[in-house]
């Protein structure tokens, strides 16, 4: 598979979720905002890291995993405006919906919004 978001030669899932550029930025950011500072590159070793950091049956696990869903799925739909679409979306504009996205997910959930 041709690299979408960077348009270069192959593409694994580890390099697309995880490892080139526009992915690891959302990742570094949701880290960060996780209270997360590792950076893995792999998707496998990040869902280890996410299950092992959030253990307990709390509101800040369901969020961790809400994020790690919802950034991915971003990550997803980029790939796919710009190889269905010919869209880009700037890495900030994506990284500001993820929120969001894991509050709106958080309250069907019946969980607390984010930041209350």
């Amino acid at each position: 598979m041709a690299r979408v978001l960077y348009m270069q030669a192959t593409e694994t899932i580890d390099y697309l979720y995880f490892q080139c550029p526009y992915s690891a930025y959302l990742w570094e950011l949701s880290r960060l905002k996780l209270g997360l500072t590792t950076a893995t590159g792999s998707l496998i070793e990040e869902a280890t890291l996410i299950s092992n950091k959030f253990k307990q049956k709390c509101n800040t696990t369901t969020l961790a995993k809400v994020v790690f869903s919802a950034v991915i799925w971003h990550i997803w739909r980029e790939k796919n405006a710009r190889i269905f679409q010919h869209e880009n979306e700037h890495k900030i504009l994506v990284f500001k919906e993820i929120y969001p996205s894991s509050d709106a997910t958080l309250c069907m959930k019946g969980k607390k919004r984010i930041g209350t």
